[in-house]
């Protein structure tokens, strides 16, 4: 018997998957990829027990829980005069051609997608993980600081919630093995705006804050030292 996980293209998984590993050597990972269409189909056609989904969903008959967002980058051509720039602004976009695929795309239309961007047809709107997963040598990314970024959340049937689904989401909220919360609790935050977010894997979107002691000691070395430059935009390499 497996345990059956489904991903969009650009999330990447192995953190958890490899902490399932210890915990359930006897119960392999089954991975399937998904898109826009198959996310959540996956799920109610029980082709699946969990899938990380780009939000948002059609939430009926789901428990969900929020992990991370994802920061938007726009895909140019090595060329490209906005490659100048560290980072862009959707004014910068204006009159741009923007290559028509979305986040949630297959990555088959992501990789076609960034085959035009690098003939100079136009640009892509994409997270930044999806960026990295395309990425070539004609092609770069600039972080777009006004767009809105993505979410990644982990969903699963209502009426499927296991005891290795129960594990399992143990486990992507970062819970150890000793730990003194049951595994039943994972069904319990399934609401997007209470349930607490979870680590991602390195280089995959936003990961936690800095301790409060620490941007206390951040901000009393910046009371007593010199006053940096001033922030902006600068001018980057191509």
């Amino acid at each position: 018997m497996t345990f059956r996980i489904a991903t969009m293209p650009g999330v990447i998984v192995s953190k958890w998957t490899r902490v399932w590993a210890e915990r359930r050597p006897m119960t392999p990972v089954e991975l399937i990829r998904t898109d826009e269409t198959s996310q959540v189909a996956v799920l109610r056609e029980d082709r699946a027990d969990v899938s990380f989904v780009r939000l948002p969903v059609e939430r009926a008959g789901l428990s969900l829980i929020p992990l991370y967002t994802e920061v938007p980058v726009v895909v140019l051509a090595i060329d490209h005069e906005l490659t100048l720039l560290d980072e862009v602004s959707l004014a910068d976009l204006v009159g741009e051609h923007l290559v028509p695929v979305g986040p949630t795309a297959s990555a088959d239309a992501t990789r076609e997608a960034v085959a035009l961007v690098a003939a100079g047809i136009g640009v892509l709107l994409v997270p930044m993980s999806v960026a990295r997963m395309h990425h070539r040598k004609d092609v770069t990314h600039r972080p777009v600081t006004d767009a809105e970024p993505t979410r990644i959340g982990l969903a699963w049937r209502e009426d499927r919630t296991t005891a290795d689904v129960e594990e399992f989401v143990g486990i992507v909220r970062g819970r150890t093995a000793r730990s003194s919360r049951g595994p039943s609790d994972a069904a319990a935050g399934t609401d997007d705006d209470a349930s607490e977010p979870a680590a991602p894997p390195s280089r995959q979107g936003r990961g936690p804050g800095p301790a409060r002691d620490d941007r206390r000691k951040g901000s009393d070395a910046r009371r007593t030292g010199r006053p940096g430059p001033p922030r902006g935009r600068r001018r980057g390499k191509r």
